[in-house]
This record gives structure tokens, C-alpha cells and sequence, in this order.
């Protein structure tokens, strides 16, 4: 009694598509893989989502694709059949890859194992050539069937050592143009001049080979360069004009230093810059209370106003002068009290009121008129 023969294909699906937008479905569709000792089931990973679909009655078509633009794994050596009794099956898929107008190299049905979503199987149908060697006619054509993989990333190509080395940079730029014979006359006098500085050096062993040499950089004429002064900014300019008994000099460095024979204030303000100060009678510096610049501000405040209210604007030619007497005036007449309380409004307004008069000119035609009334 003979032993029954080993199977050399295993059904994984038996089912039918469902066609988009229509009730239709190309049912008799059979797909299997072969099994031969090269590989096995469980290295397949096409055969084993194709096997996890039994019991679902349709797969998803999605449509027909270009192969060029699809990279697929047909490693698993899957193949789909159609039953004879499935007509339009049958109908379809020659009407696909069958009929002289149709390009069967090139194009291939794409289907869906699952529902939409990023973790979806999908694989490819197409028409694949196989050799026969019992049958004379030719070869026969299947449908085979692949895995649709994601696009391998190029990777770049590590260096070689037989690589060329990157080059430097033109000396010229390409986008401009240059004569050609001028560069090189100009190359060709540069090395005659330098051959002419290292023959009386020595003899011409001794030279040959000191431009490769690697480590070392011309030496230029054997002196320290002292860096020069950093330019001095438009304020300092305008400060040293008018300046005779000292200039002051700024270190490369940074640190500013005093001529001799120079007073010493340039000093003082460079030190103090940013604070508010005011000079005493002793000399000794002090810096303003708070509430000296609150009297101060309220002083500016008022000389505005009455300024406005004898028809002196702000456009007006001598606003500046007036304003700035009127205001150092009332502070010097109140710098008792300044720096110690707020001033009364009553007072202020009066003293202000006062050299208002006086720089405008009111108090003058006022004691004028007054004169000419009494004779």
C-alpha cells in the first residue's frame, strides 16, 4: 500500500472582493502559498495576515496601481486562483491583464486586508511569468500576489579611501568674470618673485620643499603689531572739543585714562554715569533724594503752565531759554526746602509766577507804566 502524497500548497484564504461604491463582489477567489523546504509558514508574514482573514466574507479593493511607484515583497511565493464558475471574476481580471491594450508589466490590483488605518496589510496583484518545463508551448502566467513595503530609506555612502579629498574654494568667484590670461600672468609673476627671494637665501636644496611644509605659516616681517585704538563714540568726540588743558586716551582694551595735565572730571563721569547726582558747595557729590525730584518735576510742571498762559507755546524761539531759567531760578530760591518736604502749591506758584513775568517781560512794562503814571 503506497503512502498518500505530501500537499505542496496550503490554502490560506477563500473569499471574494468588495468593490467600491457598488453592491457587486468578485467572489471564487482562492489565494495559497506554496510550500517547499525553503522557507516555512511562520517566516511568511503575507501567508499568516492572509490566514488571520478566514471568516471574513470580502476583502477591500482599493484600485489599480502603478508597479513602478510600489515597492512589494513577493518573497512569500503566494499565488491567487479563480474558480471557473466565477464569471465576472473571470471577465475582470482578463479585461486587466489579458487584452493587447492593457500594459501587463506595469500596472496591478491593490487590495486591503483590514479596515482603513495606518497599520493596514496591504498586497498586490499582478501577472507574473513562469517557465514550465513539461509543457513545450512556453511560459504560463499566474497570479501572484506580494506584500506592499514602505519605500527604503537611501542611505549615504560612507568615505572611501580611495575618495577624492574635498578642494578649497576658488580664489575667483565663477560668477565673475575674468580674463583668463590675466590670471595667469598674474600666477606666473608671483612665482618668479618668489624664486628670486630664496635663491641668494642659500643654496636651492636647502629650498626646495619649504612651500609643503606642513604645520608652519609664513612669517611676515618679524614685528608684534600693537593693535589699534578703538574709535571713539560721538559724545566723547563732542566732550574733548573745546578741551585744552588734557585729551583723554582710551586703552585698547577697554580702560579709559587720563592725560596729564587733564582735571579729572572726565573721570568722575565715567564713573557716575547712569546715577543721578549733584555737585555741593564743597565740592563732595551727592544724589537726590526723592522727594527733591518730585519738587523738581512739580517745579517743571508749573513753569509749563504759566509759560502756556502768557502765550509762550512750546514752538515758540525762546521757550527753551525761559523754561530753563525759570525752573533752575524757583529751585535755587527754594533749595532749603526742596530736598526736605513738598513745597507749598501756593509758593511754588508765586515764585514761578514771578520769573515768568520777569523773562517775559511783564514785570518790566508793568514798573515802566507805573513810573509814567506817578510823575
Amino acid at each position: 500500500m503506497s503512502s498518500p502524497s505530501r500537499p505542496t500548497h496550503r490554502l490560506l484564504y477563500r473569499g471574494s472582493l468588495s468593490l467600491p461604491d457598488s453592491d457587486l463582489t468578485l467572489d471564487g477567489l482562492t489565494f495559497s502559498a506554496r510550500i517547499n523546504a525553503g522557507h516555512t509558514l511562520f517566516e511568511n508574514p503575507l501567508a499568516l495576515a492572509l490566514e488571520s482573514m478566514r471568516g471574513r466574507p470580502t476583502l477591500r479593493f482599493m484600485g489599480v496601481v502603478n508597479l513602478k511607484e510600489m515597492h512589494m515583497d513577493d518573497s512569500g511565493d503566494i499565488t491567487l486562483d479563480i474558480h471557473p464558475d466565477a464569471v465576472l471574476s473571470q471577465i475582470y481580471f482578463e479585461n486587466m491583464f489579458c487584452l493587447p491594450s492593457t500594459s501587463t508589466d506595469i500596472i496591478g490590483i491593490k487590495i486591503a486586508l483590514d479596515d482603513s488605518g495606518p497599520d493596514t496589510t496591504q498586497l498586490i496583484v499582478y501577472l507574473k511569468s513562469i517557465s514550465n518545463q513539461d509543457d513545450q508551448t512556453g511560459p504560463q502566467c499566474v497570479l501572484s500576489v506580494a506584500r506592499i513595503t514602505p519605500m527604503p530609506v537611501a542611505k549615504p555612502r560612507a568615505p572611501r579611501p580611495d575618495d577624492p579629498t574635498p578642494r578649497k574654494a576658488p580664489l575667483i568667484p565663477f560668477g565673475k568674470a575674468v580674463d583668463l590670461r590675466r590670471v595667469a600672468s598674474f600666477n606666473a609673476s608671483n612665482d618668479l618673485v618668489r624664486k628670486r627671494q630664496k635663491l641668494p637665501n642659500g643654496s636651492l636644496v636647502a629650498n626646495l620643499g619649504s612651500d609643503v611644509r606642513l604645520g608652519q605659516k609664513p612669517a611676515t616681517d618679524g614685528s608684534f603689531k600693537t593693535p589699534a585704538l578703538p574709535m571713539k563714540s560721538g559724545r566723547a568726540k563732542e566732550g574733548d572739543k573745546g578741551k585744552g588743558k588734557g585729551i583723554a586716551a582710551d586703552d585698547v582694551f577697554g580702560s579709559e585714562s587720563m592725560v596729564a595735565g587733564s582735571s579729572g572730571d572726565g573721570r568722575r563721569k565715567v564713573e557716575n554715569k547712569g546715577k543721578r547726582k549733584r555737585d555741593n558747595e564743597d565740592g563732595t557729590i551727592a544724589e537726590e533724594t526723592t522727594q527733591e525730584t518730585e519738587n523738581k518735576t512739580r517745579i517743571k510742571r508749573c513753569v509749563i503752565h504759566q509759560l502756556t498762559k502768557h502765550h509762550i507755546p512750546k514752538t515758540h524761539p525762546e521757550f527753551k531759554d525761559i523754561y530753563q531759567h525759570a525752573s533752575h531760578g524757583v529751585a535755587f530760591a527754594l533749595r532749603g526746602e526742596i530736598k526736605d518736604r513738598p513745597i507749598e502749591e501756593q509758593i511754588m506758584e508765586q515764585l514761578v509766577l514771578t520769573h515768568v513775568r520777569m523773562y517775559t517781560g511783564h514785570t518790566l512794562r508793568n514798573t515802566h507804566s507805573a513810573s509814567i503814571l506817578g510823575t
